[in-house]
Parts: C-alpha cells; sequence; structure tokens
C-alpha cells in the first residue's frame, strides 16, 4: 500500500493525468477496503467492539489518506 501511494505521489509529481492516476487510485481503496475487512472481520465476529475500532483505525487513515 505505501507503494502505491509513493507511486501516486510520484506520478502526479511528473505531471500525469488524472486518466492516468485515477486507476492507481482505485486499486489503492480498494486494497485498503480489504485490508480494513480483513482487520476487523475476527474481532466483530467475537463481538470485540473495542478491537473492532481499534484495528479499524489504520486502514481508515488509509482509505482517507488516499482521497486528499
Amino acid at each position: 500500500m505505501l507503494a502505491l501511494l509513493a507511486a501516486i505521489r510520484q506520478l502526479s509529481l511528473r505531471g500525469a493525468s488524472a486518466e492516468v492516476i485515477r486507476p492507481t487510485g482505485r486499486l489503492l481503496l480498494f486494497s485498503s477496503l480489504v485490508t480494513l475487512a480483513l482487520n476487523v472481520a475476527e474481532p466483530l465476529i467475537a463481538e470485540k467492539i473495542r478491537r473492532v475500532l481499534f484495528d479499524a483505525a489504520s486502514p481508515h487513515l488509509l482509505i482517507v489518506w488516499a482521497d486528499l
């Protein structure tokens, strides 16, 4: 995921158009959502709400950061 963030940054610094950057952003969003689902699945099944909230924090930050 960090490589995707670095790739998006590098593309934007080199003046790539939105059509070129958009698929990379979509892949980053998809991988962030999959990471979120994997992080919260087990605690959610075990009904450990505090753990769900804790485990959801970092993928949520990546999702928000990807949209900036």
